[in-house]
């Protein structure tokens, strides 16, 4: 088991059992509304093993058994392991035990087998015997002739069905497609309410008589016409006492989320009222073949936690909508399989969906040599976070300036802002290639999310300043009888009287003051002032 990402104080876990009491508190600032923790191991078989020792089931010596390559008995088995309240452990094809296996096995007393002697070999029993520190007291093995006779007899071991408004319940899914049977499993588990198979064009004999011997008065069927056909639907709705209830989507995983909503929908309008607090998500593509989620059952069925599909390395729209309307309610995704199955990408997009927030950025603007910089945030930062310590101006050779005379947030309002600037003491010090960079981690918003780094690299300023010349004329004296001058940004060189002329005629030296204005008594309505050097200003 692996506990990742910001974790809140308030996150769901009982419901995961004993096993998962002990997450890691919160580091220093997380107020994130989503954590995760991912179940995996280095392969199917060991990934079903930490699935169940993170079950928290009531029954922690009770174990069903596998092949972690036969979807039809694995689905079919997640009923029987919620109906004496065990967890499902898949097993290699030779019936091997690893030692995460064979340790995990060590205290068992109940075990169930599905499926035969090819699926699973008669040498576990032996196997599961020598490696137990107490006497296993009870072996069954459910086996019939394919899988429609294995999972009658499934289905007859697990008892009566559970319940849904009232009704005895079923599941059924198509025989030979294996995602919404998985995404249904942990409802199966929880009802437990068996999973029947069937054909996609007709309904099997098998699972017809099923039905009737079961007692069932509701069947849910999984998946569209496509997966099983109406011609099925309605021979199924046919039957005396039995009525249908069709839960579908345009794909696995619009399927997928659409009995995850049918899950969390209350009993009082027919659903299951469960919760969204704790999804599961799994790799349910055809061509990643959901071998992480046939173990799934047992924790997500006793957390009450629907199961969600990704697509290989992404996640499809549905799962990510789904998580989105239930943002309010979501804390904690349980992830199955490790990075192969379920990329940290493609868990981001999920947690980004499910309400986490993500780390603000900043933008950096400084130009060359300027006496300040701007560095805008995406969102408001905390004014208390803000400091000259956050930032390094880096010379050539890579050493840092010691120039930052302070900075200030000029936009601040209730103790936050958006924008950040900085004053150095030697704007001449910002020539090309100098680096203006905010250290990660350090600026903070309100509620403690860190500013990614962000830097700026001083480029040549190819666009030349431009000016603006103003004249007030009147009374001698204060700022009439003057032309001022201003440009668009800092500039550079000595401006002296050479530099400029009215009507043409050039401006003596006596009446001009760089500091105060272009002044001259020549003044009059519709003067025109020119500067005649630009290229001695830059």
């Amino acid at each position: 088991m692996r506990v990742t990402k910001r974790v809140v104080a308030a996150v769901a876990t009982a419901a995961l059992g004993a096993t998962l009491l002990a997450l890691p508190t919160s580091p220093v600032g997380a107020t994130s509304t989503v954590t995760d923790i991912r179940l995996q191991g280095v392969d199917r078989e060991a990934t079903s093993v930490d699935i169940s020792a993170n079950a928290g089931n009531g029954q922690p010596n009770k174990f069903v058994l596998v092949n972690s390559r036969s979807y039809p008995d694995a689905v079919t088995a997640s009923a029987l392991a919620g109906s004496v309240q065990g967890s499902i452990i898949t097993l290699p094809g030779d019936g091997s035990l690893s030692a995460a296996a064979k340790a995990r096995l060590a205290n068992a007393t109940d075990v169930w087998i599905v499926g035969g002697t090819d699926a699973v070999p008669a040498t576990v029993e032996a196997a599961v015997q020598a490696n137990s520190v107490s006497v296993v007291t009870s072996f069954t093995r459910i086996a019939g002739t394919d899988r429609f006779d294995t999972m009658k007899k499934v289905a007859a071991a697990v008892g009566a069905p559970g319940t849904l408004a009232s009704k005895k319940t079923v599941f059924l899914a198509n025989a030979y497609n294996f995602a919404d049977a998985v995404t249904a499993s942990p409802a199966a588990y929880a009802g437990p309410h068996q999973m029947l198979l069937t054909g996609a064009l007709s309904l099997n004999a098998v699972t017809k008589a099923t039905i009737t011997s079961l007692g069932a008065t509701q069947v849910v069927i999984l998946g569209g016409t496509a997966a099983i056909s109406a011609a099925v639907a309605a021979e199924v709705d046919a039957m005396t006492g039995v009525s249908v209830i069709r839960v579908a989507g345009d794909d696995r995983y619009e399927t997928a989320k659409a009995f995850a909503e049918l899950l969390i929908q209350s009993t009082g309008t027919g659903g299951f009222g469960w919760s969204a607090a704790n999804v599961g998500i799994a790799n349910i593509a055809a061509s990643g073949d959901g071998a992480d989620a046939l173990a799934a059952s047992a924790l997500l069925g006793k957390a009450k936690a629907p199961l969600l599909g990704l697509n290989n390395g992404s996640a499809p729209a549905a799962t990510t909508a789904f998580l989105t309307a239930n943002k309010a309610v979501t804390s904690l995704l349980t992830v199955f399989g490790g990075l192969t199955a379920v990329p940290n990408a493609v868990l981001s997009a999920c947690e980004t969906a499910a309400g986490l927030l993500g780390n603000p950025t900043a933008t950096i603007v400084v130009s060359e040599k300027a006496a300040a910089a701007t560095v805008v945030f995406s969102e408001n930062v905390s004014v208390a976070s803000v400091a000259a310590g956050d930032f390094q101006l880096l010379g050539l050779n890579g050493v840092a300036f010691a120039n930052i005379a302070g900075v200030s947030v000029p936009d601040a309002a209730n103790g936050v802002g958006k924008t950040v600037a900085i004053q150095f003491t030697d704007g001449t010090l910002n020539v090309v290639g100098v680096k203006l960079q905010l250290i990660p981690g350090t600026i903070v918003t309100a509620d403690n999310r860190a500013v990614i780094g962000a830097s700026a690299t001083i480029t040549d300023d190819a666009t030349a300043p431009t000016s603006t010349m103003s004249a007030v004329i009147g009374t001698a004296g204060g700022d009439n009888d003057k032309f001022s001058v201003s440009f668009s940004e800092p500039v550079t060189g000595v401006l002296n009287a050479a530099d400029f002329k009215i009507n043409t005629v050039a401006v003596a030296a006596a009446t001009f003051a760089y500091t105060g204005g272009l002044s001259t008594s020549d003044l009059y309505t519709g003067a025109t002032a020119t500067i005649t050097a630009p290229t001695a200003i830059g």
